[in-house]
């Protein structure tokens, strides 16, 4: 049986990778520099900052929608 945070950081991380979709999709209409310079800022980051990093972004863009 999975654990309620691993569901929950799956679900995070599933979602996140569709909102990294619409950055690639906006990036490629602007250079491709957005997603160079996220993913060099991501990687510096620990797991734990990670998903909270990821769970900002997406309530953000929920709250746009």
């Amino acid at each position: 049986m999975m654990n309620g945070g691993d569901d929950l950081e799956e679900l995070v991380n599933g979602m996140f990778n569709v909102y990294l979709e619409l950055i690639k999709q906006e990036d490629e209409e602007q250079g491709e520099k957005i997603e160079q310079v996220f993913i060099s800022m991501f990687n510096l980051m620990s797991e734990k900052e990670q998903i909270k990093c990821k769970k900002e972004a997406l309530i953000k863009l929920l709250q746009e929608l």
